[in-house]
């Protein structure tokens, strides 16, 4: 379609941007779809990338991390790139190539699309840039957004429905998490980021999160 900026009307067209971030809420994760939950039980992008940037948000503030500031800006970049297909590939869902190169059409589309709103060029060329780092998952910023990603999942499963875990999940753990978490290169960043993830299954296989969020529900 047409872009929505008019160097005429420039308020306008961050109004129709705004408007669009606005589907966040509503849009489902549907890579959660064909796996095991149902419609239900499925997280939005918005309440994904929140949990996702809190997280973020406690890791970073203790650790050197450069460009600290724009990792904490990746879930809102990234989730956008999931506006009009919800994301359809997460867990271990989508194995065929094919449909994979589509997705990924859909996504790019959709942030080149949402980058043509932006009337200011260096918002627009960070916008880009910043949703490529978390997309490629080479920098250690990035590979942490996409640790902590993975670990929301793990608790929003746990939270809506407890799995019963099979040798499939623990293979995705050992390999999309953990050996993840030991690929950051620079060493506080990585201490940190295991010490979290423990914790994180900790908790989970302990039972001890559906305990507490339970209770808190009970008062």
């Amino acid at each position: 379609g047409p872009p929505f900026y008019n160097e005429q009307e420039p308020e306008r067209a961050l109004m129709q941007l705004f408007n669009h971030f606005q589907g966040t809420k509503r849009m489902v994760r549907t890579g959660w779809i064909p796996g095991r939950y149902q419609q239900h039980e499925l997280d939005t992008l918005a309440e994904h990338g929140y949990m996702t940037a809190a997280m973020l948000l406690m890791l970073t503030s203790t650790l050197t991390l450069p460009n600290s500031l724009e990792v904490l800006d990746m879930p809102l970049f990234h989730e956008a790139g999931k506006l009009y297909g919800g994301g359809m590939s997460v867990l271990f869902n989508v194995r065929d190539e094919s449909l994979k190169k589509d997705i990924d059409l859909i996504r790019q589309t959709t942030i080149d699309h949402l980058a043509e709103s932006i009337g200011y060029p260096e918002t627009r060329k960070y916008f880009l840039a910043n949703y490529q780092e978390s997309n490629e998952h080479k920098t250690d910023g990035a590979k942490l957004h996409l640790l902590v990603g993975r670990l929301a999942d793990q608790i929003h499963g746990e939270l809506i429905r407890r799995p019963t875990y099979t040798d499939r999940d623990r293979e995705h753990r050992e390999k999309a998490i953990i050996a993840l978490a030991a690929s950051i290169s620079a060493a506080d960043v990585q201490k940190a980021a295991q010490q979290f993830t423990e914790a994180t299954f900790s908790v989970i296989e302990g039972g001890k999160l559906r305990r507490s969020i339970f209770r808190l529900l009970e008062e």
